[in-house]
């Protein structure tokens, strides 16, 4: 595979967004950052653009993306959105569309910590863990991976999932490959700072990691002073740890959290992964 160079960063003002930007620079790729408010992107740097485009329509996602080598989207319309489930899957439609208009071929996606297993054949999404307040969000993206990017063949697509808890912190740069079940410390706890998100996903832009998964090591205590979606994603790693706990009650179970005792979690699914499910 070819070394990426130019990339293209959707929905790059944002929580996640924002830490991939700044991971992306920092390693010297070119960076056209697309986002709805240019005025709040503060960067300046040699290597990169900054355009404002409508991610919802077809003909501007594939005009930004020409020319690219990846495209990655950090897309989110915002968790306070009452349409957020129909948006979050019309979007990515439309930027799947746009991408492979633009005769992009790798492209990578912010998921979410609801497609990953929580007990066996139980996802957290369907465990009635999460707070209703978020539900739609976390199904909308849990179920676009499950219902439509499965069957993508025309692209080598990733689908990058979180901990369960995800939040500002420290930049450590280490985590480790696993299967598609959450991965919890001894204590039940799953989560990751952004950076190391960041981090793990600039990673795989470089180096692919073909049919892996993909989870970040526990780093440095985080500072509590964080915004409101990244609370809410704090609320559905609440739920996560009371069924994990009753998950390790069994002796599998508790063997592996021994496993995992300095783990958090987050997830890739990839195009080739889901070549073998199909």
């Amino acid at each position: 595979m070819e070394k990426v160079k130019k990339m293209v960063l959707i929905g790059a003002s944002g929580f996640v967004g924002s830490a991939l930007l700044n991971e992306a620079l920092n390693r010297g790729f070119e960076v056209t950052a697309v986002v709805r408010h240019p005025e709040k992107i503060k960067i300046e740097n040699e290597h990169l653009k900054v355009k404002k485009a409508d991610v919802s329509s077809l003909d501007e996602i594939c005009e930004v993306c020409k020319g690219a080598d990846a495209v990655i989207s950090a897309f989110n319309p915002g968790w306070n959105n009452p349409n957020i489930y129909d948006e979050t899957i019309k979007v990515y439609l439309t930027i799947i569309d746009g991408v492979k208009k633009a005769g992009v071929n790798r492209f990578l996606m912010v998921g979410g910590a609801g497609s990953l297993f929580i007990a066996p054949g139980l996802r957290l999404m369907d465990s009635g863990e999460v707070p209703e307040n978020i539900l739609p969000g976390v199904k909308a993206l849990g179920e676009f991976y499950l219902n439509f990017l499965m069957k993508e063949k025309e692209i080598d697509w990733v689908f990058f999932s979180p901990a369960a808890d995800m939040r500002p912190g420290v930049r450590t740069g280490r985590y480790r490959l696993g299967k598609d079940d959450m991965i919890v410390d001894i204590v039940g706890n799953s989560h990751i700072s952004v950076e190391d998100y960041a981090a793990a996903m600039i990673d795989e832009l470089e180096h692919p990691q073909r049919r892996a998964c993909l989870h970040a090591a526990r780093g440095p205590d985080r500072p509590r002073d964080h915004s409101r979606a990244v609370s809410a994603r704090e609320q559905a790693a609440v739920g996560a740890r009371l069924r994990v706990r009753r998950r390790r009650e069994s002796e599998h179970d508790a063997a592996r959290a021994r496993r995992a005792r300095a783990s958090g979690a987050c997830l890739l699914y990839t195009s080739d992964a889901a070549d073998d499910k199909a």
